[in-house]
């Protein structure tokens, strides 16, 4: 009897070990292998794989700034839910039949050179770009890809424009995009060039590489995606898990440097400054312990000027973060 408990003992163990270190091997091979489509740095905070659900949850999904620029994230997802189909997987075929996307931030960067960031992006040369043989080879093991749905949710865009002397010109679009919808995805390039592409519609970026290198000839329409939703609101927000005291305080640091301060309320959390012309007013409202949530506005002659919140929420975000 007492055999047989210390077994089973130990094969709860195997299991449970098992399944811890399951999502940690998966999270491991799927950092390598997006890393290399894009050709950037992939970095993932969570991941979850149900077999019961036969879901797949992703938090924190970052592809950060191809080699030469700035070390900080391009593409910063805040979540990816997947539904996958076990019995395709089983004959080497990864069928997805809902994935849904919320992007929280796209960060292109155009240097001194003006060159893009996005240009550089493995995922942003042609195909007629001579492949070597490795490569092909490469491309012909990968696992075939189908998404029959795919969901997205995309926040903001930023563009980061470097002068000669390395200083940039910061401009933020709000895009605000809920639930838009698309159908038959049939490659993790294709998947990645659409968010990107979709992303920067909204920024008024022209002549990217990636605009010709991703085709999206299959990619269609779902009819409840067809609507865009740009606001003209003069506010942009965020969250962080950053105690009240210390948000309140980087952002009179932030805004005091880039601006003039005109009236502060702790109590009320609220910072009024003169930044670029505009009259920019901070809330911050503590919803939780160690969590604050932030808004910025900012109008000038009583017209929204929502680059220049999105500009001083973007400085305060690298100081939080």
């Amino acid at each position: 009897m007492k055999k047989f408990f210390l077994a089973l003992c130990l094969v709860l163990f195997i299991l449970l070990g098992a399944g811890i270190f399951k999502d940690q091997i998966i999270k491991a091979v799927l950092t390598v292998e997006v890393t290399k489509i894009v050709g950037a740095p992939v970095h993932i905070r969570g991941f979850s794989l149900s077999l019961l659900r036969k879901s797949i949850r992703i938090k924190g999904f970052k592809i950060y700034q191809p080699a030469g620029y700035p070390k900080e994230a391009l593409l910063d997802l805040e979540t990816i839910n997947i539904d996958y189909d076990l019995g395709a997987l089983l004959q080497k075929k990864l069928h997805l039949p809902l994935v849904e996307i919320s992007l929280r931030e796209l960060v292109i960067i155009k240097n001194e050179n003006g060159k893009l960031s996005v240009d550089a992006l493995k995922v942003s040369q042609k195909e007629s770009e001579a492949p070597s043989t490795k490569q092909v080879q490469s491309e012909k093991a990968v696992m075939p890809v189908q998404i029959d749905i795919l969901k997205l949710n995309l926040g903001r865009v930023i563009n980061k424009e470097y002068d000669s002397k390395g200083n940039p010109v910061i401009k933020t679009f709000d895009i605000d995009i809920k639930n838009r919808t698309y159908q038959n995805i049939t490659s993790a390039k294709q998947l990645i060039g659409l968010l990107l592409i979709e992303s920067m519609k909204a920024s008024a970026i022209r002549g990217a590489k990636i605009y010709g290198a991703v085709s999206l000839a299959s990619v269609a329409f779902a009819p409840a995606g067809l609507a865009m939703v740009f606001t003209a609101k003069d506010s942009i927000g965020d969250s962080f898990d950053v105690a009240f005291d210390e948000a309140y305080k980087v952002c009179l640091e932030v805004v005091g440097s880039i601006g003039k301060i005109k009236n502060t309320n702790r109590g009320t959390g609220v910072i009024k400054a003169r930044v670029e012309g505009a009259s920019v007013t901070i809330k911050l409202d503590e919803v939780a312990p160690g969590r604050t949530n932030l808004t910025v506005s900012a109008r000038r002659f009583m017209l929204p000027k929502l680059q220049v919140s999105g500009m001083v929420l973007h400085k305060i975000t690298k100081q939080l973060r």
